[in-house]
């Protein structure tokens, strides 16, 4: 959208100024993000993060300093348009560059290696997600969805009037969840 707007160094100005605001104010993820990573390495459920965020040095940093132990996870997949051209530093060992953004069905390819081997594929992944082009996403791939009222839709019946039949709080509710 914005490349409608403004030329290529205008944008790459105002991501870094994003980039800078962002970690000023300091992304952070729900409290017990680790401690919810520990639970599901513990029962052997692969984890991941698949998000729209661009690969870019500003974003990455921000990543850094969300307080998220990456180390838990078995992927984080982050979107750029051209990567095969993108270096950046990654920020875990199977860290994947996309070119293709949610709701986009590809954008999970890199981590399709990881996933295929589940039981019941795809029919075992469940994407939480906290918007509407998350649940596309999931419904693209054939996975369960579980919405999160954290994000950007905040109200139950938005969620079920969109066709999500489990919601949660947020992530710190999944143990509980998988217990169920």
């Amino acid at each position: 959208m914005l490349k409608e707007i403004f030329d290529e160094k205008t944008i790459l100005r105002y991501l870094e100024l994003w980039d800078k605001k962002e970690l000023e104010k300091g992304l952070k993820p729900v409290t017990d993000a680790n401690k919810v990573f520990d639970f599901l390495k513990r029962r052997d459920v692969k984890t991941g993060i698949l998000t729209n965020r661009f690969t870019r040095p500003g974003v990455i940093n921000t990543f850094r300093a969300s307080g998220v132990d990456f180390s838990k996870l078995d992927f984080f997949v982050t979107h750029d348009p051209n990567p095969t051209t993108t270096l950046v530093e990654k920020i875990h060992h199977n860290h994947f560059l996309n070119r293709h953004p949610k709701p986009d069905a590809r954008a999970i390819a890199p981590a399709l290696p990881i996933l295929k081997n589940l039981p019941e594929f795809p029919k075992s992944v469940y994407y939480i997600g906290d918007n509407l082009i998350d649940l596309e996403f999931a419904r693209a791939n054939g996975f369960g969805f579980v919405g999160v009222l954290s994000g950007v839709i905040k109200d139950k019946n938005e969620w079920r009037a969109a066709g999500s039949d489990i919601i949660i709080k947020d992530i710190s509710e999944i143990p509980k969840f998988l217990q169920a």
